[in-house]
């Protein structure tokens, strides 16, 4: 339980952190993930001596390393241009799966706790390369959300116990050890996030609801802010096209904004309804804390409907 704390503590510290950062500035300094990553690979290391976990269970620790770290050391093979063949980057990758045989070849036919525990930690450079996966198909669309992730996959690489009653959601032991097996932690943390994204139009009407602006649907999407103090990071709902006012409920991303606000002015508005720019490491920072406490939301949603 100690070291689920630890890895809780951590994991909430720099996420609350990039958070901040990403709201702020929509910038996250790639060091965050590179620390969190790297006392990731410490707290798993301490937790392997404690159980006295086989030479070629901690040697795992070698492969997770070389495609964590390689995230934000040297050039990108795969590049706008094209792909580009780095002999050094290709040669470690060579390395990390030739080291990850060795283990898994250790492994294929063990039995006991450390046989158990290292298939479990197998999770950790599978989710990885799903993180880059991800990026690619857009999934994750912003690259510190795939930092996040593959950061997660290594803080918490199995699902922790951080009292008694956590995670408030769970399933019959024989069918929970499939669920922990098909879904990995840092994808629970992935699901609630989007889950709770989902909720958001909830919050902005309720938030609406409070002052008094609650006006149809436009409440769900947005909310009116003064055109002298808009805010850094939101769209405009309020446009101008072809000399009339349009209401747009999802906004193009991008927008010649001054523009937009010199036509509003001239229109004689005050107030326009704005929706916000919420980058997803926040709803990824409220999944984390979601996924330790609560744990599957979909899963949770499931039983719920099932009785």
């Amino acid at each position: 339980m100690q070291i689920s704390i630890i890895r809780f503590a951590v994991g909430l510290a720099f996420l609350g952190y990039a958070s901040a950062s990403d709201l702020r500035t929509r910038r996250v300094s790639d060091w965050v993930w590179i620390a969190m990553g790297g006392i990731a690979l410490v707290v798993l290391e301490v937790e392997l001596l404690v159980e006295s976990a086989s030479w070629q269970h901690q040697l795992l620790i070698v492969p997770i390393a070389i495609i964590f770290f390689a995230v934000f050391f040297g050039e990108e093979m795969w590049t706008e241009e094209g792909f580009r063949i780095k002999p050094v980057r290709i040669a470690f990758y060579v390395l990390a799966l030739l080291v990850f045989l060795l283990t898994a070849y250790s492994f294929w036919q063990a039995t006991g706790p450390d046989s158990d525990s290292y298939w479990a930690h197998v999770s950790m450079p599978a989710l990885i390369v799903i993180a880059h996966v991800f990026y690619q198909l857009g999934v994750l669309r912003g690259g510190a959300d795939a930092k996040a992730f593959m950061s997660i996959a290594i803080l918490v690489p199995s699902y922790p116990s951080i009292g008694a009653g956590f995670p408030i959601v769970t399933l019959p032991s024989q069918i929970q050890g499939f669920v922990n097996l098909a879904f990995p932690f840092a994808i629970v943390v992935l699901l609630d996030a989007a889950l709770l994204l989902v909720l958001l139009p909830l919050v902005l009407v309720v938030f609406n609801a409070s002052r008094h602006d609650a006006k149809g649907i436009v409440s769900f999407f947005g909310y009116r802010a003064d055109i002298e103090k808009l805010p850094r990071f939101a769209w405009l709902m309020d446009r101008i096209e072809n000399g009339e006012h349009v209401q747009v409920l999802l906004p193009k991303k991008r927008e010649n904004r001054a523009e937009q606000v010199r036509l509003l002015k001239e229109k004689g508005f005050e107030r326009v309804w704005v929706t916000p720019q919420i980058p997803f490491l926040v709803p990824m920072t409220a999944g984390f804390v979601a996924a330790l406490v609560v744990g599957n939301f979909a899963l949770g949603l499931a039983k719920l409907f099932g009785h």
